[in-house]
């Protein structure tokens, strides 16, 4: 199981990433910057929006992460709640919501870092004590990224190929 460096069990924390909200379930996307973080949300957002599933923004660029029990809940801070960066275009607003429970920790990474049949215990993350199921996905693929994560969720026509550990 991988674990988030630096966090402190049951404290708020601030993490680089974006994150949204799929049908009922909170995705947060990690990596570092231009690895398509954003690019990837957007995907997801009008893909899933565009089958008739419920698909929202919650934060970009910046998440702070509340522990409480067993969940992790994800909330936008104030002054950017509701816009993205569009690299080259500027700041967009869009419909947020104002917080998730996260269901799913993607990390992009570069291709040499990806595993290609990850094991049980690489597919979870602990986050300030929190255990999260996890991807480890190549960064700059937003359309197999996007593929890959609705059928880790099960979500849309990729609901017969869930395979969540």
């Amino acid at each position: 199981m991988a674990e988030i460096s630096g966090n402190e069990k049951g404290r708020r924390q601030n993490h680089h990433g974006t994150c949204l909200i799929i049908g009922d379930r909170g995705i947060a996307i990690t990596g570092s910057a231009g690895s398509g973080k954003t690019g990837l949300a957007l995907q997801l957002i009008e893909r899933t929006g565009a089958a008739g599933t419920f698909a929202r923004l919650v934060a970009d660029d910046q998440m702070w992460l509340h522990p409480r029990g067993t969940r992790l809940v994800c909330r936008a801070p104030g002054e950017i709640a509701g816009k993205i960066e569009l690299r080259g275009a500027g700041i967009a607003s869009l419909p947020h919501e104002p917080a998730a429970v996260l269901h799913l920790w993607i990390e992009l990474l570069p291709v040499g870092e990806i595993p290609r049949m990850p094991e049980r215990a690489d597919m979870v993350t602990k986050i300030a004590g929190v255990t999260v199921p996890s991807l480890k996905l190549c960064q700059n693929r937003a359309c197999e990224n996007a593929v890959a994560i609705l059928c880790r969720l099960g979500i849309g026509r990729f609901a017969a190929a869930n395979n969540r550990p």
